[in-house]
């Protein structure tokens, strides 16, 4: 069993959820397994030395298995901004 912690360094996530346009104010909570997958993958390439492809590779198939969440208690909020032209 794999299991990642995600803390936002600002207290919380902004992400649109699918099939939402971003001023629609719906969020992704949790966060989508295709979205940690693809933020893990992208952080792979940016580490110093670099991981070795099957590393990564094998990582990420021990994170392709259906997800099982602990959620802290979360809100639902919308902001609407109004610009003067």
């Amino acid at each position: 069993m794999v299991s990642i912690a995600i803390r936002f360094l600002a207290g919380r996530s902004h992400a649109t959820g699918w099939d939402h346009h971003v001023n629609e104010g719906v969020p992704e909570w949790p966060p989508a397994p295709f979205r940690i997958l693809r933020a893990l993958t992208a952080a792979s390439y940016r580490i110093d030395p670099a991981p070795e492809q099957r590393e990564i590779v094998a990582l990420l198939q021990a994170l392709s298995a259906s997800p099982v969440y602990s959620l802290p208690a979360a809100t639902q909020g919308h902001v609407r901004y109004f610009m003067p032209t």
